[in-house]
Parts: structure tokens; sequence; C-alpha cells
């Protein structure tokens, strides 16, 4: 019992451990970050075949061949990051089932990620297809994430103050805002892959206005339907995502790292408005665009460590009984 005490405590000190779980959630974000500048400078299909470009391991020295090669090459860094990281979990700390299981899963969905990825550029570029590449991807970054959180924190409640939640536990006080946080940021992600869709349809520059679609309050096409679906998600997630993170910042006895987590999240729901805006208003800009998929992301990201938190309250470096 004791050592499988300490092997759940000491994990954070395995500094190589922890310098691929970092590198892991840098290049994850990274990638799908650069996933959206491939979609709106249109430089999925720069690479025809996969997994080599042009039938071979070096791409052409070409724009969108050399962005799209970019992806994949992150995309395969990301898959040796994650498999070494789930390697040292397995040899060292195995008695750790949390992370186990975090680390094991984010092994497998990577792989699967990549392969689907070559299903996208063979399938040319299916909407559906590109989606659930999409989707899978942004849980491979929840894993991480929380792969890393439940490796350098900690849960120190009193059993008598604590209560379960799926396989972890969680302060009683804290546990239906969670769940709230937690519908937050599934809401998020249907969000921002509402978006996406809408752009692999070809939807997402059918509205050169904002907020409403042509001076219209009822969209005129199918597309503009997909379009206006999305921004009508998206403002029902800007409103969900400020009052989880408002509940967050009103409840007592919460870790600065969960408050600077809550805090950030406004921080970036209003930028991400601003960049709502910005994507009709510059008649959608390349940079724009890319811009809104990364906040997007970033506030999915950012949602992960507040759930993390929730779970692991507590800095496991700063416990005093470790030296």
């Amino acid at each position: 019992m004791n050592s499988k005490k300490n092997e759940n405590l000491y994990i954070f000190r395995d500094k190589v451990l922890i310098f691929f779980l970092i590198l892991s959630i840098i290049t994850v974000i990274s990638q799908i970050t650069l996933g959206g500048i491939v979609r709106v400078t249109g430089s999925g299909d720069g690479c025809p075949d996969w997994p080599k470009c042009y039938d071979s391991w070096i791409p052409p020295f070409e724009y969108h061949a050399l962005i799209e090669y970019a992806h994949r090459t992150l995309g395969a860094s990301l898959g040796i990051f994650i498999f070494i990281s789930t390697s040292i979990v397995w040899i060292k700390y195995r008695r750790n089932s949390s992370v186990i299981r975090l680390v094991t899963l984010s092994s497998i969905l990577v792989f699967i990620v990549g392969m689907i990825g070559g299903v996208v550029v063979l399938s040319e570029l299916s909407p559906s297809v590109r989606t659930l590449h999409l989707t899978l991807a942004q849980m491979v970054t929840a894993l991480v994430i929380l792969s890393y959180v439940f490796s350098t924190y900690t849960f120190n409640i009193p059993i008598n103050k604590s209560s379960k939640w799926l396989w972890s536990k969680i302060d009683k006080e804290h546990k239906s805002i969670l769940n709230f946080t937690v519908f937050a940021a599934i809401f998020t992600l249907v969000a921002l892959l509402s978006g996406s869709y809408a752009v692999w349809k070809e939807a997402g520059t059918v509205c050169s206005s904002w907020p409403l679609c042509g001076g219209s309050i009822i969209p005129q096409s199918y597309l503009a339907w997909i379009h206006m679906f999305h921004r009508f998600i998206s403002i029902l997630s800007v409103f969900v995502v400020f009052i989880a993170c408002y509940k967050v910042l009103k409840t007592e006895k919460i870790s600065k790292h969960l408050r600077f987590a809550a805090i950030s999240g406004i921080g970036l729901i209003f930028a991400q408005i601003i960049m709502g805006a910005a994507n009709p208003l510059t008649t959608f800009e390349q940079w724009a665009r890319a811009g809104h998929l990364s906040l997007a992301t970033l506030i999915w990201v950012n949602m992960v460590f507040m759930i993390g938190f929730f779970l692991k309250p507590t800095k496991a470096s700063e416990i005093n009984n470790i030296k």
C-alpha cells in the first residue's frame, strides 16, 4: 500500500516524463493550430498521397505541400512523444491506474488519428471524415493534458469531504460546479467542430456580415443555415463557458491554479468574440480564420485544465511532507 502511495505521489519528480508530457501538450496544440492553417489556406491536398508526399519522404519546395507536410510531421512527432510518455508510465508507474488509463488511451487515439489522417487525404478530404479527425485530435489533447495534471497534482481532501467522480474523487462542495464545467467544455467542443464542419462544407464564408447573415434574420440558403447554426452554437458556448468560469471564481476554497484557469477562460472568451467578429469584417482573411480556430482550441484546452484542477487541486510539490 505504501509503495503505491509513494508511486502516485512522487511521479511528479520524474523530469523526463513531465518533459515529454509538456512537449506533447505543446505539440498537439501546435498541430491543431497548423491544421487550421492547412484548412484556411487550402493546403489539405498539398500532398495528394499518404504517408509520403508526391511519392517522396521529402516534400517538394512548394507552399501548400510544405504546410501540409509540416502538419503531418507534427502529428508523427506527437505520436512519438506520447509513446515515450506511455512507456515511462508503464515501466515505472504502472500502479498509478489513473495515469496509466490516460496515457494508454492517448497512445491508442493518437495512432487512430494518424490513420484517419491518411484516410482524410485518400478520401479527397470528405467533410465527415475530417470532422471525425479533428474530434479525435481534440480528445487526444484532453487526454494528454489530464495525464500531465494527474502526474503533477494530487488530491488531498479528507475522505469524509470527498465524493466519487468517475474513477477519480472530487470535493463534495465542488461536484455540481465540476459537472457544469464538463458540460461547458463539451459545448465548447461542439461549437468548435460545428465551425470546422461549416468550413469543410464551404459554408464558412457565405455570411459576409456580422452578427446577422446578409442582414437577414432568416438564412437564405442551405449553406447559410450551416454557417448561422455555428454562430448560434458559438454564442451559446460563450455564455455557458462564461457562467462556468464565473461559478468557479465565486466558489470558496479553490486552488490558485483553478482560479487562474477560470480568469484565463474569461479572457479567452472575449478574445474569441473579437476574433469571430473579425472574420466577416475582414472578409474572412486567412489570419482571422486561423486565429478563430486557434482560440477555440485554447478555450477547449483551458476548460480541460479546469476539470483537471477540480480533480487534482493540489500541486504535488507543495505538499508539506515532500522535501
